[in-house]
């Protein structure tokens, strides 16, 4: 009876591990959407209770953290919490308009820098890319050619002569040259420009 509770308990905690896997990949691959849903609502708020320099925080910090990194972004945004709780007095309402605007100053500078960082990643994949190359129609049908003797003569349907691994060899090179000559024509052709 007991190991049957151990089971099932633990059978419990894995399908518990991975609901919580689950969900925790879902707010991670969701992150950016839901941090701007986020900044948006508190801009809203903001905006709505005449709080109008949160919402030009928001904008710098976001900017900051585009620009200068998370960490300037976040740090000027906890300057302007700071800022917000010292100009205004110390009541229920102002705390709760000093807290929204430092969670919208947190978000703006992460969405800032999570920006600029796609951006410069993209730029990255754009450089390690090149073009697609589309190869002649005859240096295809000589590849084929080529191929399909390299196979007779590796892989003969009946016993043959020591030659034909030389042969081979030799019509490998003939590929690999064929293809350093296409390589190098369209370098040149690259380097020329459309």
């Amino acid at each position: 009876m007991a190991k049957r509770e151990i089971d099932r308990t633990s059978s419990l905690r894995t399908r518990l591990s991975d609901i919580d896997g689950n969900v925790v990949e879902w707010i991670w691959s969701h992150m950016n959407l839901l941090t701007a849903i986020a900044t948006l609502w508190i801009c809203t708020w903001a905006v709505t209770n005449g709080k109008v320099e949160i919402v030009a925080g928001i904008f710098t910090v976001g900017a900051l953290g585009y620009f200068l990194g998370l960490i300037v972004g976040a740090s000027f945004g906890l300057v302007f919490f700071v800022a917000n709780l010292l100009s205004v007095p110390f009541n229920g309402d102002n705390m709760t308009a000093a807290m929204l605007g430092f969670v919208g100053y947190c978000v703006a500078a992460w969405l800032g820098y999570q920006h600029s960082e796609e951006k410069r990643m993209e730029t990255e994949r754009a450089k390690q890319t090149h073009p697609d190359q589309v190869l002649p129609w005859d240096m295809v049908n000589e590849v084929r050619t080529s191929l399909a003797a390299v196979r007779y003569l590796l892989f003969p349907m009946h016993d043959s002569q020591d030659q034909k691994l030389d042969l081979a060899t030799r019509e490998l090179s003939r590929i690999e040259s064929l293809f350093n000559e296409y390589e190098r024509e369209n370098q040149k052709q690259i380097k020329k420009g459309p």
